[in-house]
């Protein structure tokens, strides 16, 4: 097996299909309410990966892997140039979109989810980018379209949220699908060396088993808020 492809089993071999939160939301089990959860920690992911992917260029030694993740950055933004100067439209940010979905549940209740993975902040301290790279580029968005293409259409039907309200969803759907393929071919071609290879490897599994586990907290959540609707009950 080459290394491109044993980077990218790493990633998949968490199965969103038997994942409990897209199981209950291809059910329709969660409430309105316990959804809204999920977008008040999904903003916070979302938040925070741009300041990954600026943190990556700055450790990273690859050019390539510096033009990738400032592409990434940007599309994240809604960053783009006018006339020779840099410019953005807030309204079309990744934030922006997660913002929407919420904007069409119910306010999310006070949430004690803390959004900070102690291997990660590891990695960026010790300047060891292939393992960071391949966490946000293999684990995160290889993971991200094949759970979003899960529950999509059960987003539609149980929850009657409208393409716009799903807009956050549908982009990644696609995008991520991309900026995994081109991370991928980045760190096959950048990581020669047993160590690099192996941080890489380490961090695109760490990165994948971090998407399943975010998903089965929020499910584990949502399944006890709507045990115990009354505020302060749980």
């Amino acid at each position: 097996m080459d290394f491109r492809t044993e980077l990218m089993n790493r990633a998949s071999s968490w199965d969103m299909s038997e994942n409990p939160f897209v199981q209950g939301v291809q059910a329709g089990r969660f409430s309105r309410e316990a959804l809204a959860i999920y977008g008040r920690r999904m903003e916070a992911l979302t938040e925070g990966f741009p300041r990954l992917l600026a943190h990556l260029m700055a450790i990273c030694p690859s050019r390539t892997m510096r033009q990738h993740s400032l592409a990434n950055l940007m599309e994240e933004e809604a960053f783009f140039f006018k006339k020779g100067q840099l410019t953005g439209s807030e309204s079309k940010s990744h934030l922006a979109l997660v913002r929407r979905f919420q904007a069409h549940l119910p306010a999310a209740p006070e949430d004690s989810w803390h959004n900070e993975n102690r291997q990660l902040t590891r990695w960026l301290a010790d300047g060891a980018w292939p393992a960071v790279a391949a966490f946000l580029f293999i684990g995160m968005e290889h993971s991200t379209p094949s759970t979003f293409e899960k529950i999509i259409p059960s987003l539609r039907t149980h929850y009657s949220l409208s393409d716009e309200a799903l807009n956050y969803f549908i982009v990644h759907q696609g995008a991520d699908v991309v900026h995994s393929a081109h991370g991928a071919d980045m760190l096959a071609a950048h990581c020669h060396d047993a160590e690099s290879q192996a941080l890489a490897l380490e961090g695109a599994g760490l990165g994948g088993r971090s998407w399943y586990l975010f998903h089965s907290i929020c499910a584990r959540d949502m399944a006890r808020m709507d045990a115990c609707p009354t505020p302060g009950s749980h």
